[in-house]
């Protein structure tokens, strides 16, 4: 089985951004370039999550119910949506198969990882502050303390042996 990505110049995230509904409501929102599917958008919030291990993620929603993501079916509903035209193949020759089990965007405004349920579940971070310039030099920085829950929730995925493809 063929693992596979989006290019990305139709992966771009530059397009018209829907208005934002209220925590955890269905938006029709691609999770990728070129797709329209219902969309369960959750600000992440570290607490709600309770585990993450090798066969799925359990979370807090907003109404305090327990939840639990099977990442087996992230993963299957992971290659339904990338086997269309667009797609590049990712598997190197000897690589090890990766398990797949959704999108990550941290350049996206707000930053978020999709994990695609059965409707794509979409936790999104806090957006970031602007790139400020480095007196004296022409460079940007960001302050790495604005991703730090991203990445630790990428950690946390990738811990567990499943992996959200990057879309930034």
């Amino acid at each position: 089985m063929a693992s596979w990505v989006k290019r990305r110049s139709e992966a771009s995230s530059d397009g018209p951004h829907p208005r934002p509904l209220p925590n955890g409501q269905a938006e029709k929102q691609p999770p990728v370039a070129g797709h329209r599917l219902e969309l369960k958008k959750l600000a992440y919030v570290k607490s709600r999550i309770l585990r993450v291990a090798s066969e799925g993620l359990e979370y807090t929603d907003e109404n305090g119910i327990k939840v639990f993501i099977d990442f087996s079916i992230c993963h299957d509903n992971f290659l339904k949506e990338v086997q269309g035209e667009g797609w590049i193949n990712l598997k190197r020759p000897g690589a090890a198969e990766r398990k797949y089990v959704g999108f990550r965007d941290s350049s996206a405004k707000p930053p978020n990882i999709t994990l695609m349920t059965a409707t794509p579940t979409r936790f999104e971070f806090p957006t970031p502050k602007p790139p400020e310039m480095v007196p004296g030099a022409k460079l940007f920085r960001r302050d790495l303390e604005d991703f730090r829950e991203f990445q630790e929730f990428q950690r946390q995925l990738l811990g567990a042996g499943v992996e959200a493809i990057d879309m930034s």
